[in-house]
């Protein structure tokens, strides 16, 4: 098993639309979005220069390779779940408009895409961190100003600033998150595991 930083506040992957200070969409890898005039198009402009922590370029290849992802992954983990037809309700397609944008279709208006995809709803990770059945196969590589360089199954994991960031760099070279076990969800004997 890998280790998968859920959390935005990990600083380790970032998603296409993130939110400012006052709870609205805000571009990250996405730097602005169009909607088509019937609401059941959109197009996302995407950041230039950016890299995965693998040194794999972000462009429209790995939105497309992540949307593929998102199909084929039941989202299940501790943290939350991710439901491709919860965040994306009546999604059709994704297309490459170029190397860096990319275009969502969609059966019927999704004015409010922008909200759904905040966050969690549009996190990208490099192609080559999962298979073709849209599983993990390495430690999900991320785009974000830290990368995950050791990790101890529910002990600890170590961050390290990414030197290539696109954007302002971490502040701190090095940080340990240890896991703090939740006593509400310790196994007990005879339970089923959640």
């Amino acid at each position: 098993t890998f280790f998968h930083p859920t959390s935005v506040i990990c600083y380790t992957w970032e998603p296409l639309v993130g939110v400012d200070d006052d709870w609205n969409p805000a571009p990250v890898l996405a730097t602005s979005w169009t909607m088509s005039a019937d609401g059941k198009a959109w197009v996302f402009q995407l950041r230039r220069g950016v890299k995965f922590h693998d040194g794999a370029a972000f462009n429209a290849d790995a939105v497309l390779a992540n949307f593929d992802r998102y199909r084929k992954t039941p989202g299940k983990n501790r943290f939350y779940t991710f439901r491709m037809n919860r965040y994306y309700p009546f999604f059709e397609s994704i297309e490459k408009v170029d190397d860096f944008a990319v275009r969502l279709r969609f059966s019927k208006p999704m004015a409010t895409l922008p909200y759904y995809m905040a966050n969690w709803g549009s996190a990208m990770h490099s192609p080559s961190s999962f298979n073709e059945k849209g599983e993990f196969i390495t430690r999900p590589a991320g785009t974000g100003p830290f990368k995950v360089i050791e990790h101890k199954m529910d002990q600890y994991a170590v961050l390290e600033s990414f030197g290539a960031y696109w954007g302002p760099k971490a502040k701190a070279k090095r940080v340990r998150i240890k896991v703090i076990p939740d006593v509400n969800r310790m196994p007990i004997p005879g339970f089923p595991k959640f």
